[in-house]
């Protein structure tokens, strides 16, 4: 059985550290409910308490917001953004909460660039 947690972030992008095509990593949801057996990310869970990165998810209520705030800053030099490093954007849960249109709306208004990683074909859905 999952279970639903909204939580609230500080941040939305998170600045990487190491080298790669991309700076910034978004993630909308902790944990992920594909349950992938070759997942990666299923060990960055634990430092929220949750053993259960398949079961448990998390989802950033209030990420549209903090990333509008980024995104509208000053300091902003349009790099390339990673949709869902460790996990997946368009997991079922998805559906329901609707968050991603309202973050590709933001990538295109301020014309930020944006890798998008998926095994779920809810990002075929028509933007409204």
């Amino acid at each position: 059985m999952r279970k639903y947690n909204e939580i609230i972030c500080e941040v939305a992008c998170t600045k990487l550290k190491r080298h790669m095509p991309y700076s910034w990593d978004l993630n909308i949801y902790r944990g992920c409910e594909h349950g992938c057996k070759y997942c990666y990310a299923m060990y960055s869970h634990q430092y929220l308490g949750s053993k259960d990165y398949f079961g448990n998810i998390f989802i950033k209520t209030n990420i549209v917001q903090k990333l509008e705030e980024q995104l509208s800053s000053s300091s902003w030099k349009r790099e390339i953004i990673n949709i869902g490093g460790v996990t997946d954007s368009y997991q079922p849960i998805e559906e329901e909460y609707k968050i991603m249109p309202k973050i590709l709306k933001l990538l295109i208004k301020y014309k930020t660039p944006a890798i998008i990683s998926t095994k779920s074909d809810l990002i075929l859905r028509i933007m409204i």
